[in-house]
């Protein structure tokens, strides 16, 4: 008979090697290196997982579905979450499965359902308010998650406001948590450049890269998405040289820690692709579009939101070369997915079918393109309000439109109001677009 206090020992000691597995996978997972944390949790989660205490099963198990969701595994990171929900809720955990809500949620986001997930991580920050506080940091956590539910189903405003919230939170946090408080600037940053605030979208990607930079260090791949976010702003800003300066420190260091056919690695492939195409590298652009397409095919399958957004940018393309007739052919794949994908009131699918308009304008089927540009401008402006600069941009594309079917003095009237939402956002937020270097070198080659 085995005497009661070697059991003893025997548990102590698993216990502690559990702890410091436990330990060494969430370094490995801090410092980006997730195949390695990945092996690690799943030693320490054949430690306890026999064993009489739920705990550190249930915790063992969110530890690794989040190393899971990192590498772009969402289906075993859903079950590995569902798992550890399930021994939480068993248990009465309330502020555990609180937490895992959150993780659930943020899956949910990635893979197409904001919808469904929105109430999820609406409980769970109402728990972390009544157990924690409304100035806990966990609150802070669920607050980012909604943010990108809102963005996911093109509420920005809300989106922004709640944003905010977050940001506060973090802000007066003691002590401070730098790294999560660069998530969530970088994360806002998305959404600023979004709503056209172009140079508060800056200054939070620089406090972002910075907090990161030093926290992380300049190979980590959250050090590289927040490049990635810079990149896509000089972009939009046409300030090429700036962005060529980042551009080739983001993909090696995505893949290096991620794979090649990581998601993520698709999001940049994707921004960098429009950098290219931006600068007359068709062939560049083109090549980095189907990689994306083909990651989120393998991913998500053919009908994921994405691929329409690609299949846009991959028409734009054929725009460049001229090739009318292929940019209408992917353009209206692109609507078929997007419709299914975001619905036919989503700012995402507005963009799409702006983009079929110009194609009809170019094929000369000049009352098509009226109707799916006033249709497309209508869901812009519920979106972004109708004194938006983006919207104004879009209406001045309509008058163009109006004017080829002869209704001038509409179109007149159109150009009037977003020549003045031009000029008082250049007030407000200063010249919108500013020219290097690069853009002159590039204009010059097309004349």
């Amino acid at each position: 008979m085995v005497p009661l206090t070697l059991f003893v020992l025997r548990a102590a000691a698993a216990e502690d090697q559990w702890a410091q597995l436990v330990s060494q996978g969430l370094a490995q997972q801090a410092s980006g290196k997730y195949v390695e944390a990945d092996a690690t949790f799943r030693s320490a989660l054949q430690l306890v997982e026999t064993g009489a205490d739920w705990k550190p099963t249930a915790r063992t198990l969110s530890f690794l579905a989040r190393t899971e969701q990192s590498l772009g595994r969402f289906d075993e990171a859903e079950s590995l979450y569902r798992k550890a929900l399930k021994l939480d809720q068993d248990h009465g955990s309330a502020l555990d499965s609180a937490a895992v809500q959150v993780n659930l949620a943020r899956i949910g986001e990635t893979r197409n359902r904001a919808a469904q997930s929105l109430p999820l991580c609406e409980g769970a920050i109402a728990t972390f308010r009544q157990l924690l506080g409304p100035a806990h940091p966990f609150v802070a956590d669920g607050l980012d998650t909604l943010a990108s539910l809102y963005m996911s189903l093109g509420e920005d405003l809300k989106a922004a406001s709640t944003f905010e919230q977050s940001l506060a939170i973090r802000e007066k946090a003691r002590p401070a948590d730098n790294l999560r408080l660069a998530a969530t600037l970088n994360n806002f940053a998305g959404l600023q450049m979004t709503l056209g605030r172009y140079k508060e979208a800056e200054a939070s990607y620089r406090q972002a890269l910075d907090l990161r930079e030093r926290g992380l260090g300049s190979d980590h791949p959250q050090t590289a998405e927040t490049r990635l976010g810079l990149v896509t702003l000089y972009t939009n800003e046409r300030q090429f040289t700036k962005a060529d300066s980042l551009a080739p420190l983001v993909l090696p260091a995505l893949t290096a820690s991620l794979g090649t056919d990581h998601v993520r690695v698709a999001n940049a492939s994707e921004e960098i692709a429009a950098l290219d195409e931006r600068e007359g590298r068709l062939e560049e652009a083109q090549l980095l579009l189907e990689r994306a397409r083909a990651i989120y095919a393998k991913a998500f399958g053919q009908g994921y939101g994405q691929i329409a957004v690609v299949l846009t940018r991959l028409s734009e393309i054929d725009i460049d070369r001229k090739d009318y007739k292929g940019a209408e052919e992917l353009c209206r794949q692109a609507l078929q997915i997007g419709r299914e994908a975001f619905g036919d009131q989503h700012p995402e699918y507005a963009a799409i079918l702006h983009q079929m308009a110009m194609i009809d304008l170019l094929e000369g089927r000049c009352e098509e393109s009226v109707t799916a540009l006033s249709t497309a401008l209508a869901i812009r402006e519920r979106s972004l309000g109708a004194n938006h600069p983006y919207t104004a941009r879009w209406e001045l594309d309509y008058a163009s439109v109006l004017r080829k079917v002869h209704r001038k003095k509409e179109a007149e009237q159109i150009e009037a109001r977003a020549q003045q939402t031009l000029r008082d956002s250049e007030r407000e937020n200063g010249q919108g677009y500013s020219v290097d270097i690069k853009d002159l070198e590039r204009a010059s080659k097309l004349l």
